[in-house]
């Protein structure tokens, strides 16, 4: 299993292993960087697979957002401690559909949909009640209604151009795998440690 020629199979494995295993599976880091190349990092939500790239949501407004649409080169990096397993992955970020993103929304709980729908994220507040504010605005205008899907909440994918698999192993000498995607497909390397 761990000399799979595929690394999205590879990854479903690990993923389904890390099921049994890890109490958040569903975190990762996404690192992002400026069109001049500043990088941030923080966690966010796995939303799986879609069609082999890595899907997460956010508000396209937001730092995360306004970068990825500037740069769209992005890293994630998954880490279950329990397993001594990481997962780095780099690549292309792309919007999910509409239908898809819409999915995504309509699946979340209704308090995460009125938060989506009233912060403007990662923007400076005035004072910790304005979002609360924010809120009750949001919830008088909506009552008992559903809640649309705001278009600046959307779900991205990241289409690996490299995955790293890392085991830890006792004194260092951890494994570690590159897949590397070329023209005739996905490359395998090991890396020292």
């Amino acid at each position: 299993m761990y000399l799979d020629n595929d690394p999205v199979e590879l990854f479903r494995g690990w993923y389904e292993e890390a099921r049994q295993a890890v109490q958040r599976i569903d975190v990762l880091a996404l690192a992002t960087a400026t069109t001049e190349g500043i990088p941030s990092v923080r966690m966010v939500s796995f939303k799986g697979l879609h069609d082999g790239d890595f899907t997460f949501c956010t508000d396209a407004r937001s730092r995360k957002g306004r970068e990825l649409i500037a740069n769209p080169r992005a890293a994630i990096a998954f880490y279950w401690p329990e397993l001594r397993r990481q997962i780095r992955v780099e690549g292309r970020c792309t919007k999910l559909p509409e239908a898809e993103s819409k999915r995504m929304f309509d699946l979340r709980e209704r308090e995460s949909q009125f938060t989506a729908v009233a912060s403007i994220q990662s923007e400076k507040m005035s004072d910790p009640a304005a979002l609360d504010r924010r809120l009750e605005q949001v919830r008088t205008q909506v009552g008992d209604e559903d809640l649309p899907r705001p278009p600046h909440w959307s779900g991205f994918m990241l289409e690996p151009q490299s995955i790293e698999f890392w085991m830890g192993k006792e004194h260092r000498r951890h494994r570690r795998l590159l897949y590397e995607f070329r023209e005739n497909g996905w490359t395998r390397s090991e890396l020292f440690p």
